[in-house]
């Protein structure tokens, strides 16, 4: 099958390109001009020069395609960011739609989160059904993926698209050391950080969340989306889980949810009157949500079988280690 990979220089996009080249799949993939395609050595691979805010050569790369894995997107935890990732992850979105309508693409694949699920300020575990309530904190990277999930769904009920959603937790694996969102936990690893927050992770391996985007290519229902989530743990055991894996100790001391609030509402009131807080100051807020999901769907439909968080939170620090991310 010929298949356009969007992001497909990323970590979770690598992953993807690999085992569709695997497959057999002739593989396209849209980027840049200057991309770095490194995490592609040794791979064939199509070039496709262009970018998903750009119509015209989404087009032109999608023209012949049977299917589009759509796994682009911007991802930030600051609110100087969101304009950009509206842009992106909404707009750029839509974008894919209309190029897959026109060039008649045949299953499109959209990689959302399951922060377009949402999050609880309790212990609960949510599911595709749970409805999205964080629209009020103003938080742009869980908003525009939420967006963007919308647009495929009225695609499908109104334009005739098909499209599968697939929501991954957070991945580790090989190779997640290079994503910026990794800076803290590489600190627990070290040893480096004294401190854990009160909320709660899902933690999910990177070749299982791969494995589910390739079952929801063959048997995944248009329109639906399906939560691709491992073990639900507290914040507090997935550093230990982390400090364990570096062979050092644990944080040990807990931040109150009322302080992690009050400095997320301070770097509210700060950006109004033009002060610079902290380049990602939804964090403050987001370390006290539970990110717990539900993955049955997944299980029942798409074959999603997925590893022990420890397994994959060890093979993400061999990886750091190895390439140097640990020195």
């Amino acid at each position: 099958m010929k298949i356009l990979v969007t992001g497909g220089n990323g970590f979770l996009g690598s992953w993807v390109v690999k085992r569709l080249i695997e497959d057999n799949h002739q593989v396209k993939i849209l980027h840049r001009p200057h991309s770095d395609l490194s995490s592609l050595n040794g791979l064939k691979f199509e070039s496709a020069i262009g970018d998903v805010t750009d119509p015209q050569s989404l087009l032109m790369a999608t023209k012949d395609s049977e299917a589009v894995f759509h796994i682009a997107g911007l991802i930030s935890y600051s609110s100087k960011d969101n304009d950009l990732m509206k842009k992106i992850n909404v707009q750029g979105t839509a974008n894919v739609v209309d190029a897959c309508i026109k060039a008649g693409v045949r299953r499109l694949i959209f990689t959302s989160s399951v922060v377009a699920v949402g999050a609880s300020f309790k212990p609960e575990i949510l599911n595709e059904e749970s409805p999205y309530t964080l629209q009020k904190f103003n938080l742009g990277y869980y908003n525009t993926k939420k967006e963007a999930e919308d647009l495929i769904i009225d695609a499908v009920k109104n334009r005739k698209l098909d499209a599968v959603i697939v929501n991954p937790a957070a991945m580790f694996g090989p190779g997640d050391a290079v994503k910026g969102s990794r800076k803290t936990q590489l600190k627990v690893v070290r040893g480096e950080l004294p401190f854990y927050p009160p909320g709660g992770v899902n933690v999910l391996h990177v070749d299982d969340a791969v494995s589910a985007h390739i079952q929801a290519l063959k048997k995944g229902r248009s329109g639906e989306r399906y939560i691709l989530g491992g073990e639900n743990l507290k914040i507090k055991d997935f550093f230990k889980m982390l400090a364990q894996a570096g062979g050092k100790k644990p944080p040990s001391i807990g931040l109150p949810s009322v302080a992690l609030k009050g400095i997320y509402e301070l770097s509210k009131v700060a950006s109004k009157i033009g002060i610079s807080f902290s380049s990602s100051s939804d964090s403050y807020l987001l370390s006290t949500l539970y990110h717990w999901y539900d993955s049955s769907k997944a299980r029942q439909e798409l074959e999603f079988r997925p590893r022990p968080a420890m397994s994959a939170i060890e093979e993400s620090v061999a990886w750091s280690r190895a390439h140097g991310f640990l020195d």
